[in-house]
């Protein structure tokens, strides 16, 4: 009876630890063979102006003297740690950044649909270093589109945005992805 106990309790710990693997840990971090990655995005709500007034911008009494304004960025910090038994320095391997894919999900039904995005970084990082990555959240292409139901109205549109980043470790060819998120709020806001 007990070896039966044991066996089951030994089984249940085993698929627990299977099920728990995965390339995309708690949305910010990715195991590979002979490192793993972890995530820190510098803002979690990023306020995008759509429109910088050259004159008056607390009226909003003309729109012919208006321009938009440049990208906005968040930027990720990723470290690459090394396994604590790995100690055999040659079987470690750099892991390269591949791209981000970025999507919109509104957070109210009435506000306009943004494509997903796509942008290819190629950072790599050296086993036990942190690279700085920046990730465009508010291209100027997005606030073109949303510029005439914006600018001088006051409203705000939010959107639930998604960052994947997708990652090679170079040795092995293993690829992992990971996520992050965070809130962007596009508005024509009194001159930032």
């Amino acid at each position: 009876m007990n070896i039966r106990f044991s066996l089951a309790v030994v089984g249940i710990l085993c698929s627990s630890i299977l099920l728990s693997c995965g390339s995309d840990l708690g949305g910010g971090s990715s195991e590979f063979n002979s490192v793993f990655l972890t995530s820190n995005i510098g803002e979690s709500i990023v306020e995008s102006d759509i429109a910088k007034h050259k004159a008056a911008p607390d009226f909003c009494t003309s729109t012919d003297d208006i321009s938009i304004p440049a990208a906005e960025t968040v930027d990720i910090d990723v470290t690459s740690n090394i396994y604590p038994n790995n100690s055999n320095a040659g079987l470690l391997s750099s892991v390269e950044i591949k791209s981000a894919t970025i999507s919109y999900s509104p957070v109210t039904s009435n506000i306009p649909v943004i494509p997903v995005q796509y942008e290819p970084l190629g950072v790599t990082i050296a086993p036990g270093a942190t690279a700085t990555i920046p990730i465009t959240v508010a291209k100027m292409e997005i606030k073109q589109s949303l510029f005439n139901a914006l600018v001088c109205t006051g409203t705000i549109f939010s959107y639930y945005v998604t960052i994947k980043i997708d990652a090679l470790e170079t040795k092995t060819g293993k690829t992992a992805s990971f996520e992050k998120i965070l809130t962007v709020s596009f508005s024509d806001w009194v001159d930032k």
